[in-house]
């Protein structure tokens, strides 16, 4: 038991030495860093020298080349209207103690005369009319150019006493519906049911 104390004392004395010796740590960088180089000689290259102008350019690149000249598009030759054909007179469905009044649709006037037809169908000028008859769709060769089709929306509109909305007009008169939508670039159309 007593060799045991005396190790554990000279364990503790070596620790307390340790405690009481001054602590030292080496550098962190150790090696040896390189010789900076010499200052650059200024004396030798001063003043600087004056820089030399740059050279011109060639006459044919120092100028923008010419614009060739853009032919201009010949204007758009409109055709003339024609008279449109003799107006119609609308029958209302309700009782007939009001006056008729007369439209004038043009093309359009044997359509809306005849009581068959329930729905006439403009998709665009130049394009086909599409009628429903007896519950049947049907294409007809009756090509309205656009100002057929304008004049077409102003006779519902003056008929029924209603400006003219753009891009959306929509009016009825004497039981009959007439929907259009006006547009300057895609083109109008309607249509005109009962």
């Amino acid at each position: 038991m007593a060799e045991d104390e005396k190790s554990t004392h000279e364990f503790l004395k070596a620790i307390a030495r340790e405690k009481q010796k001054p602590k030292t740590t080496p550098p962190i960088y150790t090696r040896n860093l390189p010789p900076l180089p010499a200052p650059p000689k200024y004396a030798e290259s001063w003043p600087l020298p004056v820089p030399k102008p740059k050279s011109r350019p060639p006459e044919s690149e120092a100028y923008a080349p010419p614009i060739r000249p853009v032919p201009i598009p010949s204007p758009i030759s409109v055709p003339e209207a024609r008279p449109l054909a003799r107006p119609v007179v609308i029958r209302p469905l309700q009782s007939s103690n009001h006056a008729n009044h007369i439209l004038e649709l043009g093309k359009l006037n044997p359509l809306i005369e005849d009581e068959t037809i329930t729905l006439i169908q403009c998709d665009g000028a130049n394009l086909p009319i599409k009628i429903v008859k007896e519950r049947r769709t049907e294409e007809i060769e009756i090509l309205l150019s656009e100002e057929e089709i304008k004049s077409v929306i102003k006779a519902f509109a003056n008929a029924s006493s209603q400006p003219i909305t753009e891009p959306l007009f929509r009016t009825s008169f004497k039981g009959i519906i007439f929907s259009a939508v006006i547009s300057a670039f895609a083109g109008s159309r309607f249509t005109i049911t009962r």
